[in-house]
């Protein structure tokens, strides 16, 4: 996936296709890709999902959104709005922002560590 490929040359990590697939709470239920990188660092990891399958949502709550970064780990805010920069300054992305967790009806991260 080249949205995956922008985003570990921008970020210096390792995103990779996981055994890891996210069922949508729907029927028909489609799977959606995880693209992990749990190694990169040893106190947080990385998640890249698509936010849309077919006319399908993962996050019902965020339609306008393509996919959903996950950090799962320690980080710092300033860590956050850099990481978000970096993003932003991808090729083909339009925009990065944060979304606040309890926003989104989910009770644990996609891809916990």
């Amino acid at each position: 996936m080249k949205t995956a490929w922008n985003i570990n040359k921008q970020l210096h990590i390792d995103l990779r296709e996981s055994d890891i697939l996210i069922d949508a709470k729907k029927i028909p239920s489609p799977v959606f890709p995880v693209f992990c990188d749990r190694e990169s660092s040893p106190d947080r990891s990385y998640c890249l999902i698509p936010n849309k399958e077919s006319t399908l949502l993962l996050v019902k709550e965020l339609p306008n959104i393509e996919f959903i970064f996950e950090i799962s780990g320690v980080i710092k805010k300033d860590e956050i709005s850099s990481i978000i920069k970096e993003i932003k300054g991808i090729p083909g992305i339009i925009a990065a922002l944060e979304i606040n967790p309890e926003k989104i009806k989910r009770e644990t991260a996609f891809c916990p560590m």
